[in-house]
């Protein structure tokens, strides 16, 4: 298995929901990355999502959603891991849920409160499926409460899932959205 990692510095246009608090930090800032699979059949947990608990208010999440996926592939889960301690985050893992890498608490994303001020937090998402051609997810959509409020976040974070024998035409996808940035006015 391969995995690159592409961070855009901007976007261009905006989402046509609201941002809310939680994921700010992301809302413009499209990233990418490509999971190579060395089999056609794959199991793995995508890791890539991070984000920090609010200071002044706690946090329930009420869903999480992978976002664009092919029809080949199937979303096994959503988990929320931390606070994250010294071991930080891992970018993907090999089976879901994940087995070792992670030091903090591990809930199911669904009804799962944040304390306010507790520190960061990593989206776990589990995938499953054949990949004989191309795959992509396009974003990850995130509603979650804070007081009295519900907002719907769509995270642009794309995984390119790739076989080994197409990887360069998935490397060139992942570059595709900075070139995109390049030619706008």
């Amino acid at each position: 298995m391969t995995v690159s990692t592409l961070v855009l510095a901007s976007a261009c246009g905006a989402s046509s929901l609201p941002t809310g608090p939680l994921f700010a930090h992301v809302a413009d800032s499209p990233h990418a990355y490509v999971y190579v699979v060395d089999e056609p059949e794959m199991e793995f947990t995508d890791g890539f999502e991070t984000f920090a608990a609010l200071d002044d208010a706690d946090v329930v999440i009420e869903s999480i959603r992978s976002v664009g996926d092919a029809e080949e592939v199937t979303v096994l889960g959503a988990l929320i891991s931390g606070p994250l301690g010294e071991n930080g985050t891992w970018q993907s893992f090999d089976s879901y849920p994940p087995i070792e890498g992670l030091d903090g608490e591990v809930l199911e994303a669904e009804g799962a409160r944040i304390p306010a001020g507790s520190g960061h937090y990593q989206i776990l998402i589990g995938y499953r499926g054949v990949i004989e051609e191309m795959s992509i997810r396009s974003g990850v959509e995130v509603t979650y409460r804070v007081g009295e409020i519900t907002y719907r976040d769509t995270l642009p974070a794309r995984i390119i899932m790739c076989p080994a024998d197409q990887e360069q035409a998935c490397l060139d996808e992942m570059d595709r959205p900075v070139e995109e940035l390049g030619d706008a006015p």
